[in-house]
């Protein structure tokens, strides 16, 4: 009997498959969906394929809704009689979803579905796929800059909607997602155990594997709480205790829990649930098994060694597309809709390897204005970007005197910077309030704020743009005039709009062509990792006004009409950056 009930299933199946045009009764097709719809939400899903795909992997029971129990017509979760239930069913389910997808008779089983059905693109090139599970993960390696012969592209949208939609694109709304059970390495998957590490600090800063020091560079983010990833071993670098990870990454030990038998978790999988539209940013909310390590870039940009054996320096900022990597990844499904607005045009993704990487277009090339990576609560990535606007009005902008309290700066004969930049910021502040701008100041007195402060501050107050103000030493007496620091590649065009407007504000209001620092203001637009330029959410910068160890300069930036016209030049960058 058994038997003859797969055989019935395989027949079905088929004719769904290769007969579109096949009739069948409105109760044969719901007795079918209830059959196939293993998680018992009212549709038949790449949801019910994501819980076969557990039950195979031995994951979870395999629990039967009422209808289900109530059918002889197919052995339930055995989708292509052979018997069993295996990775092989989850991969049928999930075409089976597919071919459904739009057909109104097919979706409702229940007058009232506890949850909307999901439309996943047809695939025959990507299956799930639940990892056999050798007791070491294997090793990856950075991700190659050209698409490899054997990876598969698969474009999830092309055109944006030719009107804006409401703030929350149709058919999603974050609020009523259900909570995400996120896999533990910690419970046994039966598949072996290996080395891990989980990141417990907020921000993790990571190196290269491949770098012979603890430097940091704006080709990695930071690794968020939570996040899972295998030990390849530890090691001691620069001074610095680290565990090497598989996704090629070294994180200090103090930032990570180490599990030195944690249980392998199998190949991840992400759902695109939905994409969340302001005119402020727009998010993109991801459903993963596991909390995988996700690495952004931007591509394609040329670097350069700009001295000091810093080699992510740039002339320009030229990226056509931000690339998420989610490592330990198989497949991704779900359709991507970018409304007229969007930083982004359109996405595309493809696996390659042990990983799934995420290509999303911007709609202005070079055009980027900083994301943020989280996990929310309820188990989602959620990956939020800035879109473009005009002007200071409604921005909030992040203010930060360097320096302050017990430690007053840099300074020469008895002058300080702390005071100076405090000051030159009070000016500035004025100014965008004016233009109608929502301003924070990390500190507004002579008192000690960390440099953890400084950048949390930011970070909480979902800043449209940080900006860290300075004076500058050096052993020469000579060294004179202004430059402006950045780190992430998207920080270097405002870094460009403030220096030109701070070197016309030094020209035009502060020296004389006369004056010996007069040729030599313009010390450029330079990288540096800076802790406080070291912010993903939005362009984050250090200025450098000037050298207080050169007695000319040092005469002049004590001068409130100096400081003044800085924050004017200040204030001009902004607007040219804006506009």
């Amino acid at each position: 009997m058994r038997h003859l009930r797969n055989f019935l299933t395989s027949l079905l199946l088929l004719l769904l498959f290769c007969s579109p045009s096949f009739g069948f009764s409105a109760s044969a097709v719901s007795d079918f969906v209830a059959a196939c719809d293993v998680s018992g939400d009212g549709a038949v899903n790449s949801g019910d394929a994501r819980t076969l795909l557990r039950v195979s992997a031995r994951l979870q029971d395999l629990k039967l809704t009422e209808e289900a129990e109530k059918l002889s017509l197919i052995c339930f979760g055995d989708m292509d009689g052979d018997g069993a239930v295996r990775s092989s069913d989850a991969r049928l389910l999930l075409r089976y979803a597919a071919r459904l997808a739009g057909e109104e008779d097919f979706k409702i089983l229940r007058e009232e579905p506890t949850a909307p059905p999901t439309t996943v693109p047809p695939t025959t090139e990507e299956p799930i796929i639940v990892p056999s599970g050798p007791n070491d993960p294997p090793s990856t390696t950075d991700e190659p800059t050209t698409v490899p012969p054997e990876a598969t592209t698969e474009p999830l949208n092309t055109e944006p909607p030719a009107t804006e939609p409401p703030t929350t694109l149709p058919g999603f709304n974050p609020e009523t997602l259900e909570e995400n059970f996120l896999l533990s390495p910690k419970e046994d998957h039966g598949l072996g155990q290996a080395k891990m590490a989980i990141g417990k600090a907020e921000y993790a800063m990571m190196t290269p594997e491949d770098q012979s020091n603890m430097r940091y560079t704006p080709l990695l983010n930071p690794y968020i709480k939570g996040t899972i990833d295998y030990v390849k071993k530890s090691d001691r670098i620069s001074g610095q205790d680290v565990y090497i990870l598989t996704s090629g990454e070294r994180i200090e030990t103090k930032d990570a829990e180490y599990l030195s038998s944690g249980f392998v978790l199998p190949s991840n999988t992400v759902n695109m649930e939905g994409v969340q539209y302001t005119r402020e940013e727009t998010a993109i909310w991801l459903k993963p098994l596991w909390q995988v390590p996700i690495r952004v870039q931007f591509h394609p940009q040329k670097y350069f060694n700009g001295g000091e054996n810093r080699p992510y320096y740039l002339s320009e900022f030229t990226a056509e597309y931000v690339e998420l990597t989610f490592y330990h990844t198989s497949e991704m499904s779900g359709e991507f809709v970018f409304p007229q607005g969007s930083v982004f045009r359109s996405a595309e993704w493809e696996s390659s390897g042990d990983n799934l990487v995420l290509r999303l277009y911007l709609t202005e090339k070079g055009a980027f204005y900083g994301y943020r990576l989280e996990m929310t609560e309820k188990g989602y990535f959620r990956f939020s970007a800035k879109n473009k606007s005009s002007g200071p009005e409604g921005k909030t902008i992040v203010l930060d005197a360097g320096h302050g309290g017990s430690d007053p700066g840099g300074g020469s004969n008895g002058v300080y910077e702390a005071g100076i930049n405090l000051k030159t910021i009070q000016y500035l502040k004025s100014m965008l309030e004016d233009a109608g701008a929502k301003v924070i100041l990390t500190r507004s007195d002579d008192s000690d704020v960390s440099l953890n402060e400084r950048v949390a501050i930011t970070r909480q107050n979902h800043a449209d743009l940080f900006i860290s103000v300075h004076c500058d030493t050096a052993d020469s007496t000579s060294a004179s005039g202004v430059s402006v620091y950045y780190y992430y590649p998207f920080s270097m065009p405002f870094a460009g709009s403030l220096q030109k407007a701070l070197v016309q504000a030094y020209q035009e209001k502060v020296y004389a062509p006369s004056d010996a620092n007069y040729t030599g203001i313009d010390r450029g637009v330079k990288f540096y990792p800076f802790q406080v330029a070291r912010v993903e959410e939005c362009p984050a910068v250090l200025i450098e006004l000037g050298f207080l160890t050169n007695a000319a300069e040092r005469t002049i930036l004590q001068k409130d009409a100096t400081q003044k016209a800085l924050a004017e030049g200040i204030f001009q960058g902004i607007s040219e950056y804006f506009s």
